[in-house]
C-alpha cells in the first residue's frame, strides 16, 4: 500500500468518526447507553467497505474502462436518462469513474456518506445493553 493510498484511508477514517463520536458532554448527556465503539466500528466497516466496492461496483453494474457494457444496468440508465431528459450527468459521473477511476474527494464523500449511514445502522441493530453482564434476572426485552 503506497503512502498516498494509506493517507487517504487514514483521512476517510478520521473524517467519517468524527462526526459519530462527539464531545464528552454530548454523551454525558445523552440517555442512549449505545457504546460508541459500535459506533465507530460501524463507521469504519461501512466508510471503508464503501471505498473499496465502489470500483467493484461500478464494474459490475457495466460502467467499464472500454465503456458502457450491452445489456447492463449502465446501459439501461443510459437509455433511460436519454428517453427521459435526466440522469444524463449521473450517468456521464458513473462512467468517468468507470473508465479513469474514482477520484479522491468522490472516495472522501463516499466513505464519509457510508460511515455516517453505517454507525446509525450499527447503532439501531445492535444488541440490547441492558443485556451485557450475563444478568440472569434480565428478562432480555430492550429498554430503549
Amino acid at each position: 500500500m503506497g503512502i498516498p493510498r494509506l493517507k487517504l484511508y487514514i483521512a476517510i477514517l478520521f473524517g467519517s468518526i468524527l462526526p459519530v463520536t462527539g464531545t464528552v458532554a454530548e454523551a454525558k448527556k445523552d440517555d442512549d447507553n449505545w457504546p460508541t465503539w459500535c459506533k465507530i466500528g460501524g463507521a469504519v466497516i461501512g466508510g471503508v467497505g464503501a471505498v473499496a466496492a465502489a470500483p467493484f461496483v461500478l464494474t459490475a453494474a457495466g460502467f467499464t474502462g472500454a465503456g458502457i457494457a450491452a445489456g447492463s444496468v449502465a446501459a439501461s440508465a443510459m437509455s433511460a436518462a436519454t428517453t427521459y431528459g435526466a440522469g444524463a450527468g449521473a450517468v456521464a459521473a458513473a462512467q468517468s469513474a468507470g473508465a479513469a477511476g474514482i477520484g479522491v474527494a468522490t472516495k472522501v464523500v463516499i466513505g464519509t456518506t457510508a460511515a455516517y449511514a453505517g454507525s446509525k445502522v450499527a447503532e439501531k441493530v445492535g444488541p440490547c445493553d441492558n443485556d451485557v453482564g450475563g444478568d440472569a434476572s434480565n428478562s432480555g426485552e430492550c429498554k430503549k
